[in-house]
């Protein structure tokens, strides 16, 4: 049943737009995610550059503590909130970044994925009609499960880069605007997803200035990506600093640091009194989660410390693997047929490309649901997107369809990480200048990108 009302939330029209015009908002609704490009990926023999999960397997090491796990007996219920043996090696490991001791059984609640830590954090903290601040461009999870639990989204855009600059920033003095007495939560991302933008001290500053004046507000930090960080780039935890410590809910993904997302084992440090609450929520929401995957994890934890494939550990040698696989994935972007600018990314799983300058060469036909039977429709469009004739797709959206059914590579249209009901926005903010690549593919996948974008 949650998973169809998590489907209905994402697909069904904004309350806004449901009055208008179908020519007007059907164009705004057209959205593509994750699973739904995989679908056209295998629709159209394309590969999938379009869902963020590794291609490439599980380390054998972690594997091996699984098995390890499964044959000790490690098979049965356990704790709600997580195994001892896990909660109290993720403490050990974090209690050295964080500058402080982390109470295991009172601050560490480990659940099923990044998600449902999202979800444990709402249901401890949301009542009906509070508001919670998300960025845009967003990852879906933030916006449902804030929903599910009757919050009010208030969306706050990133300044979207110049045609030359990779990066977004944030308007401060805007952002304040939105904080008001019922405000309860702001959520972070960083590394972000889908910008790869990487938070700086600077930012968190400016942050905490605003935050100070709301001392009822607190700050989802999520940091799935904490150890893929670009051209020399630090992580910083908003948790580290002690005047809004003890309002952040961190939020960790143990299934994206080992390439195991389908183990599920994800895990939100916070205040005893908040993690009492999202220990509540899981209890009668999931009970519990995987415990054999949470051995194992543990004892992957403890490997992951020793030397890993000629580097001093398995963190350094994660973090080098999507270096490398950064740097071959937008160069072969940047050489790829299109008048594209291909944002570099700085940390993360994604990288984003600019896609204003190519509209015009987009074909028309991709511009309409029935575009396989679109009478002339492989000539360009040859004009702006505000002067296509009745269009059904966004221009990101019909970039995507070109890019699977004739390059045979997926990405994704990223006006799905938009409020779309907003279509008032700034002359070049607009939601569908954008697409995003995954980069956390095998190398057999990079080659044929490079095969099928670089002629």
């Amino acid at each position: 049943i949650l998973i169809i009302f998590f489907f209905l939330m994402i697909r069904r029209p904004p309350r806004s737009t449901q009055s208008r015009s179908s020519a007007a908002s059907d164009v705004y609704k057209r959205q593509v995610h994750g699973e739904e490009a995989t679908q056209y990926a295998n629709q159209y023999q394309a590969i999938n550059f379009g869902q963020g999960f590794p291609d490439w397997d599980t380390p054998q090491f972690v594997q091996d503590a699984l098995t390890k796990a499964t044959n000790a007996g490690e098979n049965q219920y356990g704790r709600v909130a997580g195994h001892p043996l896990l909660i109290q090696e993720i403490a050990k490991f974090y209690s050295k970044i964080y500058d402080r001791q982390i109470d295991p059984m009172k601050e560490i609640v480990v659940t099923n994925g990044a998600t449902q830590a999202l979800a444990n954090a709402y249901c401890a903290l949301i009542n009906e009609g509070d508001e919670v601040i998300v960025f845009e461009p967003f990852f879906a999870f933030w916006i449902t499960s804030a929903k599910f639990y009757g919050a009010k989204i208030r969306y706050f855009p990133f300044t979207q880069p110049s045609e030359s600059s990779n990066t977004w920033s944030i308007d401060f003095e805007a952002l304040e605007k939105l904080f008001n007495e019922r405000t309860k939560a702001i959520v972070l991302c960083t590394p972000q997803n889908p910008t790869g933008k990487v938070a700086i001290h600077e930012e968190y500053q400016k942050l905490i200035q605003i935050l100070q004046k709301y001392p009822k507000v607190f700050v989802l930090s999520d940091e799935v990506y904490e150890f893929m960080l670009f051209d020399g780039r630090k992580h910083l935890t908003l948790a580290t600093y002690p005047e809004i410590r003890d309002r952040v809910i961190s939020i960790h993904s143990l299934g994206k640091t080992f390439s195991c997302t389908g183990w599920r084992v994800g895990f939100t440090i916070a205040n005893p009194t908040v993690s009492a609450g999202m220990m509540a929520s899981q209890n009668w929401n999931t009970f519990l989660i995987n415990r054999p995957a949470s051995v194992a994890i543990k004892d992957a934890m403890i490997q992951a410390e020793q030397p890993y494939e000629n580097f001093p550990n398995y963190y350094e040698f994660i973090g080098d693997l999507f270096i490398k696989r950064k740097n071959e994935v937008v160069e072969i972007l940047q050489k790829a047929p299109f008048n594209w600018h291909v944002l570099v990314p700085e940390g993360g799983f994604f990288a984003c490309c600019d896609i204003r300058k190519c509209i015009k060469d987009i074909p028309r036909k991709y511009f309409y649901r029935d575009y396989e039977h679109i009478q002339d429709g492989d000539q360009p469009i040859s004009c702006s997107f505000k002067e296509v004739q009745n269009p059904e797709h966004l221009p990101d959206y019909a970039f995507f369809l070109w890019l699977t059914v004739e390059y045979k590579v997926t990405c994704i249209p990223m006006n799905s990480f938009h409020d779309t009901s907003n279509t008032d926005r700034p002359e070049g903010q607009e939601v569908y200048n954008f697409v995003r690549f995954a980069l956390c593919k095998r190398q057999e996948s990079i080659d044929l990108l490079r095969q099928r974008l670089v002629k």
